[in-house]
């Protein structure tokens, strides 16, 4: 693979990472035309760069959502079924700050549904807060997703039944 000038400075990153991410990401900020270089990456066999590059993904969406918009068909159909638990981390985050239309809103929740029985718990924690995130957009799930979230409390780790807590706290005030 032939690299582009931001490509060949993500697949350079090792030694701070997350720095590192960031400075790409304030480039794609300043420049957005460059974000299909880094979505690129996402796709590579390299999973060092392909963590890179969704982390560049993420924070570019976090930040500015409508940079990362025109590319929304692209991780709800391909991107974010790349099955590496930091991918798939870093764009759960991004998923539920789309634009979504009624059909996308089901997809996401099948894509986050999905992301439940992935070995990682990171990716399993983020997926319940992506399902609450999209529940906005969809009030009519809001039992399932508390039950399904109870219901993931009961064996998760530390880490999921404390972010399970918080979000059955959220949907009471939402019921």
């Amino acid at each position: 693979m032939v690299f582009t000038p931001i490509q060949q400075q993500l697949d350079s990153i090792k030694k701070s990472p997350v720095r590192e991410a960031k400075a790409v990401a304030e480039q794609v900020l300043s420049n957005p035309f460059i974000l299909v270089e880094v979505v690129d990456c996402i796709r590579s066999d390299d999973p060092a760069l392909r963590s890179r590059a969704a982390r560049v993904v993420e924070i570019v969406g976090v930040k500015n959502p409508d940079i990362v918009q025109p590319y929304k068909k692209e991780i709800l159909d391909e991107l974010a079924w790349i099955d590496h638990w930091v991918v798939r981390a870093h764009l759960s985050k991004i998923v539920p700050l789309l634009n979504l239309n009624p059909k996308e809103v089901s997809r996401a929740f099948d894509l986050f549904e999905h992301y439940l029985s992935d070995s990682s718990s990171v990716v399993r924690t983020f997926a319940m807060q992506g399902m609450f995130d999209l529940l906005d957009r969809a009030p009519e799930r809001i039992t399932d997703v508390r039950i399904l979230i109870e219901s993931l409390m009961d064996g998760g780790t530390p880490a999921m039944r404390s972010r399970g807590r918080m979000l059955l706290v959220a949907i009471e005030e939402l019921e």
